[in-house]
């Protein structure tokens, strides 16, 4: 018999990173929002539903609404337009304001 274990919006992962609550990251397949602070070694939730985050990206970054994020699966979980190398992450749902600040939605995570 199958049971229901969770509603799906987040999913543990190990890190091997240190992480903040509220950061992009990229863990053990998966992409998606740390809740909570974390170090390398730690098991914690990551948020990888479609919902709405705001986050601070390099200023150099130029981010319109609309524009596909990408998010380095190395361990530095880097924010970028860059395809090469990286994994899918989130749409923008703004344009980068003056504090270098963007909204986003998490794309749906995908093996």
């Amino acid at each position: 018999m199958d049971n229901l274990v969770s509603d799906g919006k987040a999913v543990n992962v190990l890190l091997a990173q240190t992480v903040t609550k509220g950061q992009p990251v990229f863990a053990n397949g998966f992409h998606g929002v740390a809740m909570t602070d974390g170090v390398s070694g730690d098991t914690i939730a990551i948020e990888t539903s479609n919902r709405e985050f705001e986050h601070e990206v390099a200023g150099a970054l130029a981010v319109s609404k609309g524009d596909v994020l990408y998010i380095t699966d190395d361990g530095t979980d880097v924010v970028s337009k860059t395809v090469t190398d990286n994994r899918l992450f989130a749409i923008a749902t703004t344009a980068k304001d003056a504090n270098n600040v963007i909204w986003y939605k998490v794309l749906e995570n995908r093996g």
